[in-house]
């Protein structure tokens, strides 16, 4: 089996990205007192590091080169995005009673949606080509 190619500029800073966005939610949700609608503080934390590992799994399986991952979290991107214009008026709504969470998404996405974009540029899509070819 040959050795995996080595990883690109881009697709290392988006990696960085990534996981940056997982600590930044995280640190939002570990430190606030006060929990989203409907849960339970030890809820709401239970569920952030539930969800956080797999975010940081899934990160790890894209800088090992797997292109599943890459397009599994460019789909959660896109979701999520998706799920708040799709009914703009009740974000629009939700975050101007709880401005925290605004702040979160912001800074979550502003890591997110360059790192995403970066696993899609043509050096990164060569580099995960390479990959799944070498047995990745």
């Amino acid at each position: 089996m040959p050795d995996p190619p080595p990883r690109p500029r881009t697709v290392s800073i988006a990696l960085v990205l990534l996981y940056l966005s997982v600590v930044v939610g995280l640190a939002f949700e570990l430190t606030t007192d006060s929990p989203a609608p409907g849960l339970s503080l030890g809820a709401q934390r239970l569920v952030t590091l539930f969800f956080s590992v797999l975010l940081v799994l899934l990160v790890y399986l894209i800088g090992t080169g797997r292109s599943w991952a890459r397009w599994l979290s460019a789909a959660l991107t896109v979701g999520a995005v998706g799920l708040l214009l799709y009914d703009a008026r009740w974000a629009a709504e939700f975050y101007r009673e709880h401005p925290r969470f605004l702040a979160e998404a912001i800074l979550v996405h502003l890591f997110v949606l360059p790192g995403t974009a970066m696993l899609f540029t043509p050096r990164a899509n060569e580099w995960f080509r390479e990959a799944r070819r070498s047995g990745r």
